[in-house]
């Protein structure tokens, strides 16, 4: 038995006792449940959080992580032949289909949303996926302790299996095995294809495929006779293929609803899945129509086809509709790998099968800050304790342990469900810590309004709870099916806050209702107190609110309206990295450098986010990514030359150079460069075919080649849509395919010569080698550069670029690379020799590229299709619970006001950052809309809700069962509930206040738009709100 197991033990039977104690030793037996359920929580969440300490996650912003980056290889494999199927080109990846691609993978890497995973276009062609540590790292140049090591080969396996997952394409087939006494004629069409996986009829029509076999289960093929299956060699390895007939039904995977963890008949691992209808019914007349015919001793095997490989091979016994399992020779952590794939669903693209770039990235945030940032979080929880405690007394004492154990209970279950804390979320956590008091102060000061009637203390205290729980229960609902909808159909950031406010609403009700109500009567029974005493800061009052409703909704209209009009002004520039995307610049330092001192040079980028990465083995200091965005007057490649640029004025010879190398290219190389005209090819990797094909293009290119152009004349203009001269289009990159049908076709045909047209030399060759790794498109670019500098076009030069492993339209670098120049010798040598100067005086980076932002295009249209959704519950809500309409309307434009001040305010700060004194005296910066922004503004539209309600709730009370509410009740409503409405807003001021001041630059936008947020619902839950009661009555009634 494990150590969570033993202690969960020895919890339950220490709390069950002692619960029997207690009800028994204070003589309430009724109390023994509440009791025991009360122990159990405290105790249990105490005991989880000392056990599983160590499993806390960090986020990326204080601990760092791991950054994969991917590329993308080629569409969704199928069974028939996917290797050989090429990917997509750079152009045919279209920002939706990229934006589909990041989604499925956020699916299969963060299905519950609580995980801090950052996902985002790199590049045309790559994905960079950032996933944080398990646990904090040690350094390379420090001794580990067992459990730092212990803890370190944890995360790398956390690494490893989140590469497995990502590296399955998620696709699932169901396909009948061809069988010898009824497929004799298809089985001996197929057993005469050599290369060739698929069998095709007169039309076109796909009759039948040939399926390759996984490791694990050749065994079972080979010695099987009644399988039909041959042995074919791809890529130096020998494989098993089984043959599978091409059905009418198509079942796949695609109707899947729901795959679980399971067993098979022999007790072995395997998936359990279930089938929607149609795929149900698909899924019954596959399996129907082969049932075992007994009378011919006939039996047909049904093919479980996963990512392109056989995997087992069942016979069929019955027809199955929706329910089935996968059954192979699965261990444990494969089954569950294989249930999170394919629940998420198939990528729409294939990515690598290994990253063509791992680096282990460091905290995204400076110490200084981090340090900031805890200590105002700190200060703002121990603010609002002390607040608590010196206004209520010892009712602020219990609202206090009940804050403590809402705390102690959040973060056990934020380490059980492995959800990581970033400073954002700790911040949001410290907010909620000032919220979870609201429900305390309604009960306190419905508690105030009984002592005033001259109620006993037991009816104060039961009254007090009650008339105060349909206020608690109403706001808390409404912030329940807020979360439950972001949930259902938000982006994984959003399903991330969903997830902590759900839980925090849950918990708040269990603390702060239900255990503060037992300790109460537990104090009351037991004499441990005789009267409640608490402090007063606002007594009745008698304004009339509704007076000051025109102006305030003119007001507000004015703010807001302004608002728009400087977000529109704004425009994109309001938006930061998370959603606008940038550059990113990966660099090397010949020195150790300070990240602070880095990013303090730094800070004139905008948005920018400086992050130390390392190699596996690399010291820290060394090597760094410096993000940022890119402003709009800038495409994404001026910018990036520009920080490239700036960041050499800066460091200069601090900066690491790439020093490279030329050498003659070995006799084998040159026998496989590619021909001339085209850009890079992918060499032959052992493959014979290859050798011969290359060797004759080459022998061909080399037969038609002429006199080499001479620099300096100026070309004729191409009319649009015309060819251009062969010499100077534009070098494409295209990819050298076997000749597997037709061997004559060796290229195309020698052209002859055009008057503007030059001759093409022959090719001269050498090898490249560098210290570091360099990308194909990089080289190429840099070779492009020298050509202009050389006065010719840049495009006018055929340049070929290639190594050993290299495939077309790969971003994995390399250190050697072989490049052939058609240029005549002399010009060649000197366009080498200003590549070897240019990377001999420049600075090496590593990897320069447009990112993605960390939110794409459909996932904000989801994000604002979530949250009207929600409102719309919200409003239907309060229709049912208050039995008018126009309750639930004041509410949702009082949600939707607050959300657009907060907006507004955000928008003009750019101005008011620049007013003198203002700005400085504020602290106001031109903020950005990010993605702790848009939790800000979630979180603002919740704790609308929560103050507009108190108010209705009184509002209802006081109308009893008056027709329709009048001005006067709805003035009275606003006086009774104004000191618990300033109240529940003072202690969230509290912790957004010292959040804003001492909070650091990570958090300071966050507390600004709260701030903001907090104002605006206080006041229009007053002002906006309750007179749109009034507004929403029928016209007779207000006559």
């Amino acid at each position: 038995m494990d150590l969570p197991s033993i202690v969960a033990l020895v919890v339950v039977a220490a709390c069950i006792p002692l619960g029997w104690y207690l009800a028994r030793r204070w003589r309430m037996p009724d109390y023994r449940g509440k009791f025991i359920l009360i122990l159990l929580a405290a105790v249990g969440g105490l005991a989880i959080c000392v056990v599983r300490w160590d499993a806390i996650r960090l986020g990326i912003d204080l601990q760092g992580g791991v950054i994969l980056v991917y590329e993308v290889v080629g569409g969704v494999p199928g069974s028939p032949a996917a290797e050989d199927q090429p990917g997509p080109t750079a152009a045919e990846l279209s920002r939706d289909q990229m934006d589909k691609l990041i989604a499925a993978i956020g699916r299969r890497v963060n299905p519950g949303g609580q995980k801090e995973v950052i996902i985002r276009q790199f590049g045309p062609r790559q994905v960079e996926i950032i996933v944080p540590e398990k646990r904090r790292r040690s350094s390379d140049l420090q001794a580990v302790t067992s459990a730092e090591q212990a803890a370190a080969e944890s995360a790398q396996a956390d690494v490893e299996r989140l590469k497995r997952i990502l590296s399955s394409a998620g696709t699932l087939e169901f396909r009948i095995l061809a069988n010898p006494q009824v497929h004799q004629s298809i089985i001996a069409e197929a057993q005469k294809l050599v290369t060739e996986t698929q069998l095709k009829g007169p039309g076109g029509a796909v009759l039948a495929f040939w399926v390759p076999v996984t490791a694990k289960a050749r065994k079972d093929f080979e010695n099987d006779p009644e399988v039909v299956k041959r042995v074919r060699k791809v890529r130096n390895e020998e494989r098993l293929e089984v043959l599978v007939i091409k059905d009418e039904w198509d079942v796949t995977g695609a109707y899947l609803v729901r795959a679980v963890r399971g067993t098979d008949e022999k007790g072995g691992y395997a998936v359990h899945f279930s089938f929607n209808a149609a795929g149900g019914n698909l899924f019954g007349r596959l399996t129907g129509n082969h049932v075992p015919d007994e009378r011919r001793n006939l039996k047909y095997r049904l093919g479980i086809v996963l990512d392109g490989y056989l995997e087992s091979a069942p016979v069929i016994q019955q027809a199955i509709f929706e329910n089935g399992q996968i059954t192979g020779r699965f261990t444990a952590q494969e089954v569950d790998e294989l249930v999170e794939v394919l629940n998420a669903g198939a990528l729409p693209a294939t990515l690598s099968k290994e990253p063509i770039s791992q680096r282990v990235i460091g905290p995204t945030l400076g110490r200084d800050t981090i340090r900031k940032g805890m200590n105002s979080l700190v200060l703002s929880v121990v603010t609002v304790f002390l607040f608590m405690l010196l206004y209520y007394r010892f009712a602020g004492l219990v609202a206090d342990l009940a804050l403590v154990m809402n705390s102690v209970l959040l973060v056990a279950i934020m380490i059980l469900i492995q959800a990581p804390f970033t400073l954002p979320g700790l911040a949001g956590f410290a907010l909620t810590v000032g919220m979870a008091v609201d429900a305390n102060v309604l009960i306190y000061e419905r508690m105030r309004e009984e002592m005033a009637r001259g109620a006993a203390l037991r009816m104060v205290i039961r009254n007090g709870f009650e008339r105060a729980s349909s206020a608690i229960v109403d706001s808390n609902l409404t912030t329940l099916i807020t979360g439950a909808v972001l949930y259902a159909i938000g982006t994984d950031q959003v399903r991330g806050f969903a997830v902590t406010l759900f839980l925090g609403v849950l918990l708040n009700l269990f603390t702060a209702v239900y255990c503060a109500r037992v300790v109460f009567d537990v104090a009351e029974r037991r004499k441990w107190f005789s009267r409640i005493n608490m402090l007063q800061a606002i007594g009745q009052t008698n304004f009339d609110f509704l007076r000051l409703r025109w102006p305030a909704l003119g007001v507000s209209v004015a703010i807001i309206v302004i608002g728009l009009a400087a977000s529109v002004w704004r425009g994109r520039g309001l938006f930061d990295i998370d959603f606008t995307g940038g550059v990113s610049l990966e660099v090397v330092f010949t020195q150790p450098q300070d990240i602070a001192d880095v990013r303090a040079k730094l800070a004139d980028l905008p948005d920018v986010v400086v992050s130390d990465v390392r190699l596996e083995g690399e010291p820290v200091g060394y090597r760094f990514v410096i993000n940022t965005s890119n402003p709009p007057e800038l495409s994404a490649d001026q910018y990036l030359r520009q920080v490239k640029d700036h960041l050499r004025k800066l460091y200069g010879d601090l900066l690491s150079r790439n020093e490279m190398t030329i050498s003659e290219l070995p006799a084998q190389a040159q026998r496989i460069q590619k021909p001339a005209g085209s850009d890079a090819v992918a060499m032959a990797g052992g493959r014979s075919e290859w050798a011969l094909l290359s060797a004759m293009l080459l022998a061909q290119a080399d037969s038609t080649t002429q006199a080499a152009p001479k620099p300096g004349p100026e070309k004729p203009e191409s009319k649009p849509g015309a060819k251009a001269p062969a010499e100077s289009q534009p070098v494409k990159a295209e990819p050298v395919k076997p000749a597997a049908k037709d061997s004559s076709a060796k290229g195309p045909p020698a052209e002859p010569p055009k008057e503007s047209a030059g001759a093409v030399p022959p090719a001269y060759r050498v090898r490249l080698s560098f210290i570091h790794p360099i990308r194909h498109d990089d080289l190429l670019e840099v070779f492009r550069d020298q050509v202009e500098a050389m006065g010719m076009a840049r495009d006018s030069v055929q340049i070929g670029l290639t190594h050993e492993t290299f495939e077309e339209g790969s971003a994995a670098p390399s250190k050697i690379w072989d490049a052939s120049v058609h240029l005549a010798d002399a010009d060649a040598k000197a366009l080498v020799a200003g590549v070897q100067k240019y990377f001999r005086e420049n600075p090496y980076f590593p990897q320069s590229d447009t990112i993605g932002g960390a939110v794409a295009q459909n996932t904000r249209y989801r994000a604002v299709m979530a949250l009207l959704t929600s409102t719309l519950f919200i409003l239907l809500y309060l229709w049912i619970r208050f039995q008018r309409v126009s309750y639930g309307l004041g509410a949702v434009v009082s949600l939707v006001h607050d959300v657009l001040i907060a907006l507004a305010f955000v928008s003009v700060s750019y101005w008011l950052a620049q007013v003198p004194l203002l700005g400085q005296a504020l602290a106001i910066e031109p903020f950005k809309i990010n993605l702790v922004m848009v939790s800000a503004f979630l979180t603002i539209a919740g704790y609308s809700i929560n103050d507009t309600i108190v108010v209705f709730d009184r509002i209802r009370e006081v109308r009893g069962k008056a027709p329709h509410v009048t001005r006067e009740m709805i003035n009275l409503s606003v006086n009774q509930t104004l000191s618990r409405t300033l109240l529940t807003s003072l202690t969230t001021m509290l912790v957004t206040v010292v959040l804003y001041i001492l909070g650091g630059p990570t958090i300071h936008g966050f507390a600004y738009a709260m701030i903001l947020g907090i104002i605006a619902g206080t006041y229009s839950s007053i002002y906006i709100a309750a007179p749109v009661l009034l507004w929403f009555k029928p016209q007779g009634a207000q006559q």
